[in-house]
């Protein structure tokens, strides 16, 4: 397996493996969306996924590191994440977030501040997403 495809299968495994299909879909979404946009997040896949402080399932202190670090292929739900990230990396994969960059938890405490005067452009189980971050 390719690291384009490993990086998105671990990062929606570690940020929505409990969203189901759907939910770890749309993270894979903002992944290619932000691959598109051929910006400072990264022009590849692997960039987007590993950029700093951008994906939080990666970032050392997050308990989700370690669990997506050892994940393999002997779990459904990695297996589900690794046939989505397949089909984002084929093109096959519907963006069902409109288009959507950024996203967070609805059951934070607090919106994160780049999310302030923001409207999401979708909200799918427990994350809102937003296609107007600057």
């Amino acid at each position: 397996m390719d690291n384009d495809t490993d990086s998105i299968a671990r990062t929606i495994f570690g940020e929505a493996r409990g969203e189901g299909k759907h939910g770890m879909q749309a993270i894979a979404n903002t992944i290619m969306n932000r691959v598109a946009k051929k910006s400072w997040y990264g022009l590849t896949p692997y960039e987007v996924c590993h950029k700093p402080w951008q994906y939080s399932c990666w970032n050392a202190a997050d308990p989700n590191c370690q669990i997506i670090n050892d994940v393999d292929n002997t779990v459904p739900v990695f297996c589900d994440a690794l046939q989505i990230a397949g089909n984002a990396i084929s093109g096959g994969l519907d963006d069902i977030t409109g288009g959507a960059t950024h996203y967070y938890n609805k059951h934070m405490a607090q919106p994160p501040e780049w999310a302030e005067g923001k409207t999401p452009c979708a909200s799918i189980g427990s994350h809102l997403f937003f296609n107007n971050i600057g």
